[in-house]
């Protein structure tokens, strides 16, 4: 039996391509021993058919001819694209108990004892079902908090919390003041805020953690941005987010070397494996839907940061006598016209193309209209993965001088303001204001989405970790609870901010990327 999905039309202002991603869903098929699964089958359209899904459903407003004439020149998704899933069957230990060798349980309870294993797929899987999972095996006196998958909110409101480690989590106001709070108190701010995509969810996601400052002398602090794009884009995020979390929790309790570079790879590398047999259990489409993603694991004066796609991290410090700030790009935007970029996707059946009417460059089969996806790494994506796109991240360690701001932040940022621009106003407003610093940021990113794209804006995700700030506020006398406080879900006034941050009018910046939406909304 399958099930026929409603046709659609992607709304995120990311950067997948595909108009018409999987119609038809054969849920999965087990046999006796619940070992066999069927994967996700995208149906060959004829060239009627094509021709007209492509009239019914090209989605672009009429306001926006380049966007028009690009949803004109690729058309709709055409030919079988089946999700491969040998390597995902059911992992549960019990299950398979029965029937295990005595040599495979031997090695299986040696995975056990290595302080880097994670668990069965299966395991991860639940990890990222329940918000309430995330932070179980978190220390006493720990405290995080991550974005929750919410449908239905307006334009530029904040991203609902699940809240982990302080009192009163059952008022979400008061529990999002207290916990912003707590991390302000070791300078940390964050914001996740709804772009304007009519009928589509916030797809960025994010979480952050932080271990007891109060009795371990060098706290770990790790913190995660994901941006979705594709139909089930939110999903993906949601569930990298959770995985992601969990594990580097669990890492950090066996004694893991969580900083290092080879187990964040090897972490990036499950939690790939891991959504892909979450789609198949859960029944959501990872064949075009992902999500790009970037982590950091800070100690002391050192941090650790992986990432995959475009989710840019960079760090920043004070002006100097001469009142120039100094700011780095931690992180270098995967895009596909990259050299070694490039050359491997070419080796792997791809192409690299920039079509006419198009902003990015994009990632296709060679000599086919699909996948289209305009970045070389990510997570989810199955379709691109078969042509050289990876999950595999990059990974680099900085040293954190004292006063030091490291800001991890979504394309939703990035699209129109600039590395130095952003870490700017990190210092400007001091140190105490973190967080009211990243909402600045945030809201003058919406700002330039309207100003350059008139009825579109990204969904917008920012973290900022300050370095030292504790030596900060004993030196400048600061009490907690003093700092600016701009988190709550009290509705913010998304015009007051007339000072751009280079105080001045912004200039009309090119798009990288094409965005489709289906209607104009009214702000």
């Amino acid at each position: 039996m399958s099930f026929l999905l409603k046709n659609f039309t992607c709304n995120c202002a990311d950067m997948c391509l595909t108009k018409n991603p999987p119609q038809e869903f054969t849920p999965p098929i087990s046999d006796e021993n619940g070992d066999q699964y069927q994967g996700i089958v995208v149906p060959t359209l004829s060239a009627e058919e094509n021709k007209s899904q492509n009239e019914i459903n090209d989605g672009t407003p009429k306001s926006n001819p380049r966007s028009k004439k690009v949803a004109q020149t690729y058309g709709q998704a055409r030919g079988i694209g089946v999700l491969n899933l040998s390597d995902v069957g059911n992992e549960s230990d019990e299950n398979n108990s029965q029937i295990e060798s005595a040599s495979s349980r031997s090695a299986r309870e040696s995975k056990k004892k290595d302080k880097h294993y994670l668990g069965s797929k299966a395991k991860l899987a639940k990890m990222g079902d329940s918000d309430a999972n995330i932070f179980e095996l978190a220390p006493e006196g720990s405290f995080g908090c991550c974005g929750t998958w919410t449908d239905g909110q307006d334009e530029f409101n904040e991203k609902k919390y699940y809240i982990y480690g302080i009192e009163n989590n059952t008022d979400q106001e008061k529990a999002i003041e207290e916990i912003t709070q707590k991390f302000q108190d070791i300078g940390v701010g964050f914001h996740c805020r709804k772009g304007l995509k009519p009928e589509c969810p916030n797809q960025d996601n994010f979480g952050i953690y932080s271990e007891n400052w109060d009795t371990i002398e060098d706290p770990y602090i790790f913190g995660c941005v994901m941006d979705g794009h594709g139909r089930d884009g939110h999903i993906v995020s949601n569930a990298a987010v959770r995985i992601i979390l969990w594990s580097l929790i669990k890492l950090r309790k066996q004694g893991g070397d969580i900083h290092e570079e080879k187990v964040l790879k090897k972490l990036f590398s499950s939690v790939q494996s891991t959504l892909k047999y979450k789609a198949v259990h859960d029944k959501f489409d990872l064949e075009f839907s992902g999500c790009t993603g970037s982590v950091i694991v800070m100690i002391g004066g050192q941090a650790t940061v992986a990432w995959i796609g475009d989710s840019r991290v960079i760090r920043s410090l004070p002006a100097d006598d001469s009142g120039k700030f100094q700011f780095e790009d931690v992180s270098n935007d995967h895009k596909p016209e990259l050299e070694a970029e490039k050359k491997r996707i070419e080796s792997r059946g791809g192409e690299v193309l920039r079509l006419e009417g198009d902003i990015p460059h994009r990632v296709f089969k060679k000599g086919h209209h699909t996948p289209g996806l305009a970045m070389s790494r990510a997570f989810g994506d199955v379709a691109s993965h078969e042509v050289g796109v990876i999950s595999e991240p990059d990974v680099r360690t900085v040293t954190v001088d004292p006063d030091c701001v490291i800001s991890l932040a979504s394309d939703g940022v990035w699209e129109f303001i600039s590395s130095k621009e952003a870490g700017r106003v990190m210092h400007k407003r001091g140190p105490q204001n973190i967080g009211a610093s990243c909402l600045k940021v945030c809201k003058e990113a919406r700002k330039r989405w309207l100003h350059n794209e008139f009825d579109v804006v990204d969904d917008i995700t920012m973290i900022s970790i300050y370095h030292g700030y504790r030596d900060y506020a004993k030196r400048n006398k600061i009490k907690e609870n003093q700092s600016e406080i701009s988190n709550s879900l009290e509705e913010e006034k998304c015009n007051d901010d007339n000072n751009p941050i280079e105080n001045v009018t912004p200039a009309v910046v090119t798009p990288k990327k094409r965005i489709t939406v289906l209607q104009p909304a009214a702000i």
